[in-house]
């Protein structure tokens, strides 16, 4: 059995030098799950991966995992401007800035839009909005081949300083503080980001009703599930700027009951999996206490006590995942 969380030591180093202090963040409590309602939750952990204490649940009734407490928005706001980045580039080693940034972006901008295009290529795209922006790369892409205009909305006044000098319309805050102010969308855009939602159910509901009839969302949470169940130590996944950890389960049982049906659906590399929806107004709520969440629930204390990749699931993307690892530990 094995319960110990290790971090490396220079990185350790690198994020004391930060000067972050978690506790300096105001926090809220959430007393039912975001997703279905229900109020028995399960704590799965009782650090993150930068080595700072914090509680992560489950809930008992649909097997949902997430932040709690978690930074209410005005905490969020201070995070984004000042600790964000510096804290990522800490723990990696690397630069966060927005230069840095760029080529990531643009290669995930290109494979965004080779996903979008087959099943958007009938349909009229006048007006998109892309929820978490950053620095506006995924935006441009999809204006320049789906077209007409796209909005980035994003917290960060300096990654939207780059979106600007794209040419592209912003507008600065969190997903859940935007006001679409009567403006019909034709797709919606949340990129790598509705981990970091303070509720995900209040935003996709606030694109339902923005949305055109027929209108389109596309979403790519980090599949949770799958990572726990092949890396050392599922724990190092838990970050503060993520409050939810998703899987292809619990991300369906939101958009069924957001009221979105799925037109496409791509596992990609086995980080994220992407989904490309659309907009039908039919809600179908969620049940509390599925066999998922006990599943999950077990699967997760399972992980805790024996450390080590367990010998399942065996499927291909799996074993893939794990020899790349493998290889790049070695490397």
């Amino acid at each position: 059995m094995a319960f110990e969380f290790t971090i490396d030591p220079v990185s350790r180093i690198r994020l004391s030098k930060t000067g972050f202090d978690p506790t300096s963040i105001p926090h809220e409590y959430c007393c039912s799950c975001d997703l279905c309602g229900w109020q028995v939750f399960r704590t799965v952990s009782h650090i993150d991966r930068y080595g700072f204490p914090a509680r992560y649940q489950m809930c008992e009734g649909c097997g949902l995992v997430f932040q709690n407490p978690r930074p209410t928005a005005k905490g969020y706001a201070e995070f984004y401007e000042k600790w964000y980045r510096p804290l990522v580039a800490a723990l990696k080693g690397q630069p966060q800035d927005a230069e840095a940034l760029l080529p990531d972006q643009r290669a995930y901008a290109a494979k965004l839009v080779r996903f979008l295009q087959p099943p958007l290529q009938a349909a009229a795209i006048s007006f998109s909005v892309d929820l978490g922006g950053s620095t506006g790369c995924v935006a441009k892409a999809v204006q320049d081949t789906l077209g007409g205009t796209c909005l980035v909305v994003d917290p960060s006044p300096s990654e939207l300083s780059e979106a600007r000098k794209l040419g592209l319309e912003c507008e600065e805050g969190l997903a859940e503080q935007w006001n679409p102010q009567g403006r019909r969308f034709d797709l919606a855009l949340i990129c790598r980001s509705v981990d970091h939602l303070l509720s995900i159910s209040s935003v996709l509901a606030k694109l339902a009703r923005c949305l055109r009839p027929g209108g389109f969302l596309f979403v790519d949470p980090v599949d949770f599930e799958t990572w726990a169940r092949t890396m050392e130590d599922y724990r190092k996944l838990f970050k503060m700027d993520h409050v939810y950890y998703l899987s292809d389960e619990t991300m369906r049982l939101y958009l069924r009951a957001a009221g979105f049906e799925i037109v496409a659906s791509d596992f990609g590399d086995g980080t994220h999996i992407s989904y490309l929806t659309r907009c039908t107004g039919k809600m179908l709520k969620p049940i509390h206490e599925t066999n998922y969440a006990y599943e999950t629930g077990r699967m997760l204390r399972e992980r805790l006590v024996k450390p080590m990749p367990p010998p399942y699931p065996v499927d291909p993307l799996t074993r893939l995942i794990r020899l790349v690892r493998q290889l790049s530990h070695t490397g």
